[in-house]
């Protein structure tokens, strides 16, 4: 049988979670393995048992476009598919593999193609998705008609280009606003990389658990760990009320949780929270991911 090589976020589901740390499930499947998105460890598995395909959401703030390149190098080289998942269009209209030259062979997309309504859909090359031909696919709900309403819909304010533009400038002052308190606080703390869905990593990373428990109390629904997606129906008081928010947690947190301090450097908090987040190896993170240049 053809082995799936497999990295990152992909749900609930037996296959994805054998590879997650303390899950010990029994009855492994071993056709699909998680590379954990190191190419070393990547060609390592190819070379041993061919491979049907490789399926991975861009973790696009710790691997930059060069990574992906990359892998779709080495994907090719092995004569596997590649399947981008969760590519969406906060990266660009054309999602992230157009932006950045990417050609996968089969790309999902789900919430963001119906502005959160239960819609989701496969896109690709012809002859692959004609593969479906071969098999059988279906869904209980596959002829609710609504969701195919919203899609164009969502796509159409998405092409008028204000809707990215205004998620972008949310979401670089939802970076830089957290960025300026943890510098007052002297923090080793990051907000940082795409505006509109972005990353915040804490050198100790309990406090960072902490302290968005703190700001999930005062009304705002963060997570640490979580992508923060700006919503371009976010207004600008909103956002002066999540920073003013940030800037009155960290210090009520800080009074009342005491901090390890953790690894002062950002490669090595990115290094934690990638392996937690996405169990990414260490090794793949030092070599691709550069440190925000924030304080």
């Amino acid at each position: 049988m053809n082995l799936v090589l497999t990295s990152g976020y992909h749900g609930w589901h037996d296959w994805h979670l054998q590879d997650r740390p303390g899950m010990g499930l029994a009855n492994r499947d071993w056709d699909s393995v998680d590379f954990h998105y190191d190419l070393d460890l990547l060609d390592q598995l190819a070379k041993l048992k061919r491979v049907a395909a490789v399926i991975i959401p861009p973790e696009v703030n710790v691997f930059p476009p060069e990574y992906h390149r990359e892998l779709q190098n080495l994907v090719r080289q092995h004569g596997a598919l590649l399947i981008l998942e969760m590519t969406g269009f906060r990266y660009a209209l054309g999602r992230y593999h157009t932006a950045v030259g990417l050609t996968p062979d089969l790309i999902t997309l789900s919430k963001g193609l119906a502005n959160g309504m239960a819609l989701s859909a496969v896109i690709g090359r012809a002859d692959v998705l004609n593969a479906a031909e071969k098999t059988y696919f279906g869904n209980t709900y596959q002829r609710e008609v609504t969701l195919f309403a919203a899609a164009p819909s969502t796509l159409d304010a998405l092409r008028g280009v204000a809707a990215l533009a205004q998620m972008r400038q949310l979401g670089e002052q939802l970076i830089n606003g957290p960025n300026d308190v943890f510098a007052d606080e002297k923090l080793e703390a990051w907000a940082f990389a795409w505006p509109t869905m972005f990353d915040v990593v804490f050198a100790d990373a309990e406090l960072g658990h902490a302290f968005f428990q703190e700001m999930w109390s005062r009304g705002f629904l963060m997570q640490y760990g979580g992508r923060f997606m700006p919503s371009a129906a976010l207004s600008d008081t909103d956002v002066r009320a999540a920073i003013e928010g940030a800037g009155q947690a960290l210090p009520a947190v800080l009074a009342r949780v005491e901090s390890t301090g953790g690894d002062p450097d950002p490669i090595a908090a990115a290094m934690r929270f990638a392996g937690d987040h996405f169990v990414a190896t260490p090794a793949s993170v030092r070599r691709w991911f550069t440190a925000p240049s924030y304080p």
